[in-house]
């Protein structure tokens, strides 16, 4: 499905693209700094084959805001990880945080937790899958 989304170019400009995107919902992701976790909405999207070299958007992206763009689309994104150098996502469980499971890209990594199994799951096959097409 294709959907306008806001999405990284590679200056760093933040500019209204159309991206296809994989899976979207909310997940909670721990801080870099301070380890608490917040209630993100994420959006895991590549760019469309045709918009590619006219916008300069090459690389597929995860995309976190602080509420659901698709309810106020002048929202700005709270982060993004692009993923064209992804190693990955894998389940890393804690006894406090059992859904638990950590995507590593660009030397970067992010801590995120999904509300149910089947929703963990479902993000890191989908991270993977990209991953896996991309790198």
């Amino acid at each position: 499905m294709s959907v306008p989304l806001t999405t990284p170019l590679q200056t760093g400009v933040w500019a209204k693209t159309l991206t296809r995107v994989l899976l979207r919902g909310w997940l909670f992701k721990r801080g870099r700094v301070r380890k608490t976790w917040k209630r993100r909405y994420f959006v895991l999207s590549v760019p469309q084959e045709d918009e590619l070299f006219a916008l300069g958007v090459t690389e597929p992206s995860l995309t976190y805001f602080k509420d659901n763009p698709e309810e106020d689309d002048r929202q700005q994104p709270k982060g993004c990880m692009p993923l064209t150098s992804c190693e990955g996502a894998s389940v890393k469980p804690k006894p406090q945080k059992p859904l638990r499971f950590r995507v590593v890209a660009g030397g970067r990594q992010l801590f995120l937790q999904a509300g149910t199994e089947a929703a963990m799951q479902e993000w890191v096959k989908a991270i993977n899958n990209v991953a896996k097409d991309h790198h």
